[in-house]
């Protein structure tokens, strides 16, 4: 089981069932999982407000118990209009 944490101001963008690709920072391997639960409580990490994301990571994908790692989530493309109206929107 994968714990990610994602910007609260990002949550309502991802859901459960939802595939996504895992980028470890180090390494240029994709790790591709499917979001099981996205966390309601608001957590402060580095200064800013994220919620917990569960993941599971694809079947026969192996990594590593209990190993923090730097990851980005890729939940795919999205219009230039639909970032622009998500990047103005203030919270």
């Amino acid at each position: 089981m994968l714990h990610l944490p994602i910007r609260l101001r990002d949550s309502r963008y991802v859901q459960g069932g939802q595939n996504v690709e895992l980028q470890l920072v180090d390494n240029q391997a994709t790790i591709a999982a499917t979001i099981i639960e996205v966390g309601t409580r608001a957590e402060i990490l580095n200064l800013e407000q994220v919620v917990i994301v569960k993941a599971a990571p694809a079947k026969g994908v192996a990594v590593m118990p209990g190993m923090p790692v730097r990851c980005w989530v890729v939940c795919g493309k999205v219009l230039v209009a639909e970032f622009l109206k998500r990047s103005i929107r203030w919270q």
